[in-house]
């Protein structure tokens, strides 16, 4: 933090010799963000924008903001954020993550159709990093609109060095909804030992005993 707060003074320094800048003016947003301070954070990405209205990336870093303001509630708007994801994308069609984080807030707000256009550019543009997390959130819509082959299929294809928990979290659920109950247990069961217990709620606990038990 120490080094954080160091920039955000340099930057500072920085925008009083040049005020029209809007490159400091993001870099300091994203310092602010990261620091918790989300309303400043949310006015310097602003600026930027201003400054520069075909600045993709300040769009991107507004739209985080607005989604997830952390330490600010108040400033959620979920409704301006996906607008911002939209401006971001449009003015760089290659910058996946944005695709990612418009996808998962679209899955949240359950335009699942949406949401899956979106994972599947994630996967069509090879963004790294990501590629995981569009095969989960894939594997979860497929499943929730009750293609339990299509979900399995993308569950498959996640890493599971990622994110294991959640991986398998998700294949579990979809081999539960397809009623292929052994599957489904070794998956809660793997999603155990991988360090989801705490995410298995008392009830999915309970089938997993059952299942292990071979009572089921």
């Amino acid at each position: 933090d120490g080094d954080d707060l160091a920039a955000v003074l340099a930057y500072t320094n920085a925008i009083e010799c040049a005020a029209a800048s809007p490159e400091l003016y993001y870099q300091r947003a994203k310092l602010y963000y990261r620091l918790g301070y989300c309303e400043l954070a949310q006015k310097d990405a602003g600026r930027a924008i201003s400054l520069k209205p075909q600045y993709g990336e300040a769009y991107y870093l507004r739209a985080q903001i607005e989604e997830n303001p952390v330490s600010q509630p108040a400033l959620r708007d979920e409704a301006k954020a996906l607008a911002d994801y939209g401006k971001s994308v449009e003015l760089l069609p290659e910058l996946g993550q944005a695709y990612y984080a418009r996808a998962r807030l679209l899955a949240r707000l359950g335009a699942d159709a949406e949401a899956r256009v979106n994972y599947e550019k994630v996967l069509a543009l090879g963004t790294y990093g990501y590629q995981h997390g569009a095969h989960v959130g894939l594997g979860i819509i497929y499943g929730r609109g009750g293609f339990y082959a299509k979900a399995l299929q993308e569950l498959k294809q996640a890493d599971l060095a990622m994110n294991p928990w959640e991986t398998l979290f998700a294949l579990a659920q979809a081999y539960e909804l397809s009623e292929d109950q052994k599957a489904a247990g070794e998956a809660y069961q793997l999603c155990k030992e991988r360090g989801g217990e705490l995410y298995l709620t008392n009830l999915q606990q309970e089938k997993l005993k059952i299942r292990l038990s071979g009572d089921w």
